[in-house]
């Protein structure tokens, strides 16, 4: 699996990005962190869902509560949830579902890095610049990386991914090693085949609320 170096952004979780989605079948509408990691250097990683709970382990937090996110933590959002995360100084994500499915992510994996998406949808926002990009494996077939930018990313079938920026730039890169510069204004969707292709740059109305709170979090113009 290709791993990613992780963003820097502002701590306070009022602009958050969607991190990552999983294409498990849970039927409940709460976000569930599940941890992994016994020791974690990222102690201000934060989680809060807006809609409508957050589950950690088997404690179930109201909407709003902020709650600590180690390392390897497995976040799910189910059909009718969002969860934003805030990883210290170095990123605010946003994870919500993707075509009605639930999404999920995995937190600093690998360590160092922000997360792995594996499927739903993702709005993320980097401050910068930085010595080294901030970095999230996708779908897990390719990375994205950027320096104070705003993109948007979604996994779906036939497309390993897909990613839209609106500030700034990033680079994918995919399974094969091959990558793309994308530019602000631009769209490009990645294929399992290898195959990188132009698409509609299109910004859903939610990501674009998402990206407004998270620009005026971070200064980002």
């Amino acid at each position: 699996m290709r791993r990613s170096r992780l963003l820097t952004c502002s701590a306070y979780l009022a602009a958050t990005a969607a991190l990552c989605a999983c294409a498990s079948s849970s039927s409940s509408s709460s976000s569930s962190p599940t941890s992994t990691s016994s020791s974690c250097q990222y102690a201000s990683d934060t989680v809060v869902a807006e809609n409508p709970v957050v589950q950690v382990g088997t404690h179930r937090i109201a909407t709003e509560k902020t709650l600590p996110l180690a390392c390897d933590t497995t976040l799910t959002v189910a059909r009718s949830g969002t969860a934003q995360a805030t990883f210290g100084s170095q990123g605010l994500c946003e994870l919500q579902p993707y075509q009605n499915q639930p999404a999920s992510m995995i937190s600093r994996d690998p360590r160092g890095d922000l997360l792995t998406l594996r499927t739903g949808q993702l709005a993320c926002s980097v401050p910068g610049p930085f010595n080294l990009p901030a970095e999230v494996v996708n779908c897990p077939n390719g990375t994205v990386a950027a320096r104070q930018a705003q993109w948007y990313e979604f996994c779906a079938p036939g497309q390993a991914f897909t990613v839209t920026v609106r500030l700034g730039a990033v680079r994918m890169t995919g399974s094969n090693g091959e990558f793309r510069e994308v530019k602000s204004g631009h769209a490009v969707a990645y294929f399992s085949t290898g195959a990188f292709s132009p698409v509609a740059y299109r910004l859903p109305p939610e990501i674009l609320r998402v990206f407004r709170l998270q620009a005026a979090a971070l200064n980002l113009g």
